[in-house]
């Protein structure tokens, strides 16, 4: 065999197992923190195939967002019917917080295979647990309860970053980012803690098999809690398919 068709042969094993890998569309409630997050860990692993909506970033032309729980889950089935392609997943990241369409927006994902990671009271929790365990109630009398979460995770980024965090801020700065991934392993352990603490034990399944083992209801009492660290095991976890196929 020719040098050439050798490398003819290569860049098809290449393309194959590009095509192989999993598409996944991951749509965020909030404009900017979470969906900056998520795409420095999806650079950090080189996946591809991951989509990440909204896009608020300059260059970028977006929908006009709108952050309720229900809204998100319909616009992630309008992208999804949309895309030729077709996604072999598709998740929702939403916060609790004090959302009136919370419930229905689980329910509506849940009829239509939409896979919903959640947050309590916000997805702030989820970076707060990259530094401290947590169990505690996190409820205000006005205004939102992810203002009494980021007020303890403040008291930890001015410990490594000047300015406080504010909810809305874009991730996409290195010495952000890199605060938070140094802790990862920390944060999923934490998470997987107060997983424990809320829900009943079950056989351990595939980081991207996880499924909520309560029910709505019962989710509704949970606070704090998250499920983030399912979707990074799962990012983590095609990430590691991918370097033994390739």
């Amino acid at each position: 065999m020719t040098r050439k068709a050798r490398q003819g042969n290569q860049i098809k094993r290449q393309q194959a197992s590009r095509d192989s890998f999993e598409r996944v569309l991951i749509v965020c409630e909030d404009s900017k923190s979470c969906p900056s997050y998520l795409r420095a860990i999806r650079d950090e692993l080189k996946l591809t195939n991951i989509v990440i909506r909204p896009d608020k970033r300059p260059d970028a032309k977006d929908f006009k967002w709108d952050p309720k729980p229900t809204k998100v889950v319909k616009h992630a089935l309008s992208l999804k019917k949309k895309d030729q392609k077709g996604y072999d997943r598709v998740y929702c990241v939403i916060d609790r917080d004090k959302h009136s369409s919370f419930k229905d927006a689980l329910e509506t994902a849940q009829k239509n295979n939409i896979a919903v990671i959640v947050s309590i009271p916000c997805f702030e929790y989820w970076l707060l647990l990259h530094f401290e365990y947590k169990d505690r109630l996190f409820q205000a009398a006005q205004g939102s309860n992810c203002g009494k979460v980021i007020e303890v995770l403040n008291k930890h980024l001015n410990k490594h970053l000047p300015g406080n965090y504010e909810k809305g801020k874009d991730f996409l700065g290195k010495h952000y980012f890199s605060v938070f991934k140094e802790r990862q392993a920390i944060a999923i352990e934490h998470a997987k803690q107060r997983e424990r603490d809320c829900q009943p034990p079950s056989e351990e399944s595939a980081a991207c098999e996880k499924q909520r083992r309560c029910q709505i209801d019962e989710l509704e009492k949970m606070n704090p809690y998250t499920e983030m660290h399912w979707l990074i095991e799962c990012l983590m976890e095609m990430k590691n398919k991918k370097t033994r196929t390739v």
